[in-house]
């Protein structure tokens, strides 16, 4: 096989990678993005369905338990008690009972609640009391008396075309705590109505209500009030919560369901896959389609590239023709500038020579000059890219002080640095003199002032050393001051739209572009202050201990 591959041209090569490398992974990625969307989508739909399924059966919950309290006192009440006691065949005394009844508790209920629509007595006597409601309600009274529980909800029945549901709550003796009868009452289901009125599951979907029974006490559908659940639903559904796909005429639906463990009742949602994944079908054709086109610009693009590859082979070898010519070009250079660092030693030997005389002649201010001035040039000719240590920075800028000093006799200079941060912070050569010659020429000489107090002075900080240079000139309009430090502080580097005298915009530029471009933000310049009262320049200088500095002499050492 890798035989065979060997022997297939470049061009046939770049294709069975193309088909192998780009066309097969987007297709494969296109089927799995196709199943694993779909089957998010039904995740998505049977959590937030389970989320309403929970509120809702909360809200059952606690409606039925609002029913369970308020008939809890009925069957205890005492003329409940004294009706189950009686005799049959007094028909005088139990129609007085029945009006009573009916007067002191019937209307009482019906008062407290707008949902009660009737209820029925029976006693193990055969005594019995109801209104024309209860008449008509199936199962009877004896039906129920096999129910231990004290209250239960019998589920949804029908009597003269109204649904209702039904609470059954036996009637205990207050002496001998034996059951002597049964309590049947009946609620609207306009309540339960509402609950469920207000939740959407979709146009085919639909949530339903089921009691114990296995009957619809809700379902969208009113005629399929009080009619029993399928058997294929029931035979899916385990005790407490769940769900399942079923296989229905109009495609699958997913059905969840859960039980409350207080009321009993089922509350079962069914959902149509169809309408879950929604128009994702039709996304994966208009997919699958863009895809393909994307396929052929790929191609063509791919013809192009190999066209291109062709003719950067040619270049190929006429740039390493031309990277010879540039081996030989360096070399040259190197030379030359080997040669130009023969040049300083004249220049040193004729300082020195200089310095010789003024000391003979006894002319200190000459011999001071000449010092600071070899100092400079020995300085200032040394690798620019080579950093340096902060303390040599200030000696240099310290020889050029005294020089300036000389010139301006009237220039005080203060230098305010503790001497242990010296040899914490290190940068390029000449990074402050700019700074320092901005400061006297366009600070004092542009204004015609004679140039007065040059203060350095430094801080450190927790990210960078802060060195600053203050000056008792004339400073810079705010918008200027503004437009500055905006151009500091961005990203871009050589930022030039700064509308001001050239010098000075080369001058700075160079000092914040040589400091930003090697160690990258927070370092460079910052105007603190520029008004009638002078200017405060900050340099942000690293230490010698941070990330930048180590990364940039792993090509630069440190002297």
């Amino acid at each position: 096989m890798f035989k065979h591959f060997r022997e297939l041209s470049i061009k046939n090569r770049q294709y069975l990678f193309f088909t192998v490398f780009f066309c097969m992974p987007l297709f494969i990625l296109g089927l799995i993005w196709y199943a694993a969307s779909t089957k998010e989508i039904e995740n998505n739909v049977i959590y937030y369905n389970e989320k309403l399924i929970s509120q809702l059966n909360n809200q059952l919950d606690q409606y039925f338990a609002e029913i369970k309290a308020d008939t809890q006192i009925i069957p205890g009440n005492p003329l409940v008690q004294e009706f189950v006691k009686l005799e049959p065949g007094n028909d005088y005394e139990m129609f007085q009972f029945k009006e009573r009844i009916h007067k002191e508790l019937y209307l009482n209920i019906m008062y407290r609640r707008k949902d009660f629509v009737g209820f029925g007595l029976y006693s193990h006597k055969d005594n019995t009391f109801g209104n024309l409601f209860i008449g008509d309600i199936r199962p009877g009274f004896r039906d129920l008396q096999g129910i231990e529980s004290n209250y239960h909800i019998v589920g949804i029945r029908q009597s003269n075309a109204y649904n209702v549901i039904l609470i059954y709550r036996n009637i205990i003796d207050n002496v001998t705590y034996r059951s002597v009868g049964g309590l049947l009452i009946a609620f609207s289901l306009d309540t339960l109505v509402k609950m469920t009125d207000n939740i959407a599951f979709g146009k085919e979907g639909y949530i339903a209500i089921v009691d114990s029974s296995n009957r619809f006490i809700y379902h969208r559908d009113p005629s399929k009030w009080g009619a029993q659940v399928p058997m294929s639903l029931v035979h899916e559904m385990s005790p407490g919560s769940g769900q399942f796909v079923i296989q229905a005429e109009t495609g699958k639906r997913i059905v969840m369901y859960k039980t409350s463990q207080s009321t009993g009742l089922t509350i079962v949602s069914e959902v149509p896959i169809k309408e879950v994944i929604g128009n994702l079908s039709h996304l994966h054709v208009i997919t699958l389609i863009i895809g393909g086109m994307i396929l052929i610009f790929a191609f063509i693009f791919f013809n192009k590239m190999l066209a291109d590859i062709k003719r950067l082979i040619g270049i190929i070898h006429l740039s390493r023709m031309k990277e010879k010519e540039m081996e030989l070009k360096h070399k040259e250079s190197t030379l030359q500038a080997l040669q130009s660092q023969i040049n300083p030693h004249f220049l040193y030997n004729s300082l020195e020579i200089i310095n010789s005389y003024a000391i003979l002649a006894k002319i200190k201010p000459i011999s001071q000059m000449t010092l600071s001035l070899a100092s400079i040039f020995r300085y200032s000719v040394s690798n620019p890219r080579q950093l340096v240590l902060l303390e040599d920075e200030i000696n240099h800028i310290t020889n050029y002080l005294n020089i300036q000093q000389e010139r301006y006799a009237k220039m005080r200079v203060t230098i305010d640095l503790e001497k242990r941060h010296l040899s914490l912070v290190c940068l390029f050569r000449l990074i402050v003199q700019p700074i320092v010659e901005n400061a006297i020429i366009h600070g004092y000489e542009r204004h015609g002032l004679h140039p007065a107090d040059i203060v350095i002075s430094g801080c450190m900080r927790e990210e960078y050393y802060s060195l600053r240079v203050t000056d008792r000139g004339k400073g810079m309009d705010a918008g200027v001051v503004a437009r500055y430090n905006a151009a500091f502080n961005s990203a871009k580097i050589n930022t030039t739209d700064v509308s001001l005298h050239s010098s000075q915009k080369i001058g700075l530029w160079n000092v914040h572009n040589r400091l930003r471009l090697a160690f990258g933000a927070p370092y460079g310049l910052y105007i603190v202050r520029s008004d009638e009262t002078g200017t405060e320049m900050e340099i942000k200088i690293p230490y010698t201990t941070s990330d930048c500095i180590l990364f940039y002499k792993r090509g630069r050492s440190l002297d």
